[in-house]
């Protein structure tokens, strides 16, 4: 006759102890994860800014004029609607402002 398996005290006070520190776990890399998308999205968009700010300081002292390209992105200032009739037909009607755009 088979005998049903008996939890002791011990087996059980283990069985929880080990399911309790599985959720921990498993909570604790899931706040990591989103605190760290948090912060590099934070951070590429104080990257974007200071370039931006950079580039519209260069270019307000006369500098050279836009598409500038970079290692990962590139932009356009527009100054007004003569500098807007130079722009690809895709970004014509965008608003001011910063903008994701695939190639």
């Amino acid at each position: 006759m088979a005998t049903a398996l008996r939890y002791t005290l011990k087996r059980r006070f283990a069985m929880h102890l080990a399911a309790f520190g599985l959720l921990c776990a498993g909570a604790l890399s899931v706040t990591v994860y989103l605190v760290t998308q948090r912060q590099e999205s934070a951070l590429i968009d104080r990257i974007v800014d200071d370039r931006m700010g950079a580039l519209v300081k260069e270019l307000a002292a006369g500098g050279a004029h836009p598409p500038r390209r970079g290692e990962n992105a590139w932009g356009y200032v527009v100054r007004g609607p003569p500098d807007r009739e130079g722009l690809p037909t895709r970004l014509r009607d965008l608003a001011p402002g910063r903008h994701a755009v695939s190639t």
